[in-house]
Parts: structure tokens; C-alpha cells; sequence
């Protein structure tokens, strides 16, 4: 079974099918973009709804996009199916005048630069649907081809089913307690289900500034030592 089994079950004709597979190139977008996903569908969308020219022109003729992020070496975990609505062009200032382009800006993302030579982009009106939605973030397709490529016509491609997890592989596995150890930014945007463990967790919590060393370094050797010379705080 592949998805474009999958699709034809639902009434949804693959030829119309346009499937991405997001990977960005920025290495602190490409770090969240799973969480993003989960906790940030907006956000997530807004990143997918503005392309280069070639594939501005291949969403112009496409019903659906089936959106699905980078898991493994050919592998792709999917997201969402989002139908095609209507489009609108964005100057270089009405694209950065959108909230969702600013924070995205804020987690590394280039977007639309005055370099790209273009005088405005397509925004893409994408509404997720109902389709697979219990299997956000836990079905696993295989990517055909080459990875150069990010985005296929699905009736031109198999599509194939490698798994469907128990639990959702866009939240990151949330580590033991006492090995919790954030920057400000990721404390700031920590995934729901972390926030609702750590709400429930009693501890003292250290914060201290990076650019200290000498700071780090003492309670780096504090926390080496034996657990009944620091009352089990460590």
C-alpha cells in the first residue's frame, strides 16, 4: 500500500496530488520545523505557502498538497493534507508585514529576499483537511528518487507505507529530569507536551547567562558531586 492507495480511498484523484517534503536548508528552521508542526500548524503552513517560481506554477495546477517533512535518508513523516484555494501576489514588504513571515524570520528563515530578482511571490490560501488526520507525525512513507528533489506529482510516484508509529514523531522524546537543559529561545517554545510534564515536576532550577564560562564550569563541578553532599539536587 502507498499513498496514493490512500488518497484514491478517500475520493482524491493523486494527479492532483502535488506532495512535498520539507527539509529546509536553514539549520535552526530545519531543527523546529517538526515542532512547528506539532504545536505551531499556522506557522508550519505559512512556511509552505509561498514557493520559488517552478513550483508556484506546479501549485497553480494542483488541487492538494500532501505535506510531509524529512524523517530519514529517504523517508518522509507526514503532516498534512491541505487542499489549494486562492492565490494573491506579496511584494518584498507585504511578505515580511505577515506575523508568521517575522517569527520564521526569527528562527532562520531567508524567505524572500530583494537578491531573488522577483518583484512579488505567490501566497497560497492551503486549508488542512480531514484526511489521515489520527496519523500526523506518525506515518512514514518512502521517498522515490532522489532526495535533490523535494516535491513530486503523487500519481507519478509510489509513495510506499513503511510505518505508522504509536506516537508521534514531531515532538522530540523529552529527557529525564535532571537532564533538562535549555537555552532561553527553546524554553520559550518548549513543545505542549513538555510543558505539561515539566508543570507537574518540583525541582530547583538553575539559570544562568552562557557567556559567563566560569559560571558554567563551577556548577558543572558542583553537579559532580556526590548526590548526599548536595541534599539530591543534582
Amino acid at each position: 500500500m502507498d499513498l496514493n492507495d490512500l488518497l484514491r480511498k478517500q475520493d482524491i484523484d493523486p494527479r492532483q496530488v502535488l506532495v512535498f517534503r520539507h527539509r529546509p536548508f536553514e539549520p535552526d528552521l530545519n531543527k523546529d520545523i517538526r515542532r512547528l508542526a506539532a504545536d505551531k500548524p499556522e506557522i508550519f503552513n505559512a512556511y509552505q505557502q509561498t514557493q520559488g517560481e517552478r513550483v508556484e506554477k506546479a501549485m497553480q495546477r494542483a488541487a492538494y498538497v500532501a505535506s510531509f517533512i524529512g524523517h530519514e535518508a529517504g523517508k518522509a513523516l507526514f503532516v498534512g493534507l491541505y487542499s489549494v484555494g486562492a492565490t494573491r501576489p506579496l511584494t518584498l514588504k507585504e511578505y515580511w508585514n505577515i506575523p508568521a513571515h517575522a517569527e520564521l524570520r526569527e528562527l532562520g528563515m531567508k524567505g524572500f529576499t530583494e537578491d531573488s530578482g522577483r518583484s512579488s511571490q505567490l501566497w497560497f490560501d492551503l486549508s488542512p483537511t480531514e484526511f489521515c488526520v489520527p496519523w500526523k507525525g506518525k506515518l512514514i512513507v518512502e521517498w522515490p528518487g532522489r532526495e535533490v528533489s523535494w516535491w513530486r506529482w503523487a500519481e507519478r510516484n509510489a509513495f510506499r507505507i513503511l510505518a505508522i508509529l504509536e506516537e508521534s514523531a514531531l515532538v522530540a522524546k523529552r529527557p529525564k529530569w535532571n537532564e533538562v537543559i535549555l537555552t532561553w529561545g527553546e524554553l520559550r517554545d518548549l513543545p505542549t507536551q513538555w510543558k505539561t510534564a515539566l508543570s507537574e515536576w518540583r525541582g530547583i532550577y538553575y539559570i544562568f547567562d552562557t557567556s559567563d564560562r566560569e559560571r558554567l564550569r563551577r556548577i558543572s563541578l558542583w553537579c559532580r558531586q556526590p548526590r548526599w553532599q548536595m541534599g539530591g539536587l543534582c
